[in-house]
């Protein structure tokens, strides 16, 4: 849907929504012309038409924040490069030995490694989504950051929200995830800890 501001029509008979390509594409401040058309015509239009002209300096103004926004640099979270190969490495495994077996009726179920990380990270994912419910709580105020180890022992790395009872939460959580794989993996399931890796700041409440 094309907005008010841009469907109407100028005084010269060019529309505002024409301009606003040159803007969003363009982040240039300098000359009406710069990332304009390339047709000749068009650029001399554009060059010379008043309308055209304070339409852009308009729009300019208004992109502005886009563009600076565009442009700021997005800092690297601490160590998150270190969590995310953790991560891949728990996830590679050891092809020939890397797994858990299960008895069952009728022989063994076997299940490997990277299942099992997949299912404790996906266990811990909801375990922390239901405390934030219950909290009434933003999404960035406890979520997992990684989980690391093999199917003997595993390290789910979390972040919580500064105020948060970072204990409480880490042991309730460590708890209730370790009797969720009880569950799930019976005596093949791993020991299990966790580590409370970051914390979102300013306070989330």
């Amino acid at each position: 849907m094309t907005s008010p501001d841009t469907a109407q029509t100028l005084g010269c008979g060019r529309t505002a929504a024409y301009l606003r390509e040159f803007v969003v594409l363009d982040p240039s401040d300098g000359d009406a012309t710069d990332g304009g058309p390339t047709d000749p015509a068009d650029r001399a239009h554009l060059a010379a038409c008043p309308y055209c002209t304070a339409e852009l300096a308009r729009l300019r103004g208004d992109w502005a924040t886009v563009h600076r926004v565009a442009a700021a640099p997005v800092p690297v979270p601490t160590a998150l490069v270190e969590r995310t190969l953790a991560t891949v490495h728990a996830l590679q495994g050891r092809p020939h030995a890397d797994h858990v077996e299960l008895a069952q009726p009728g022989g063994m179920l076997r299940v490997r490694g990277q299942a099992v990380v997949l299912l404790t990270r996906a266990l811990a994912r909801d375990l922390l989504a239901e405390y934030r419910q219950a909290g009434g709580l933003p999404p960035a105020s406890a979520r997992v950051l990684a989980v690391t180890g093999d199917h003997n022992a595993l390290t789910v790395r979390v972040a919580l929200g500064y105020g948060e009872p970072v204990r409480q939460v880490a042991d309730q959580l460590r708890r209730r995830l370790a009797a969720a794989l009880e569950r799930q993996l019976e005596t093949a399931a791993p020991d299990l800890s966790v580590h409370v890796a970051d914390l979102s700041y300013p306070p989330i409440r």
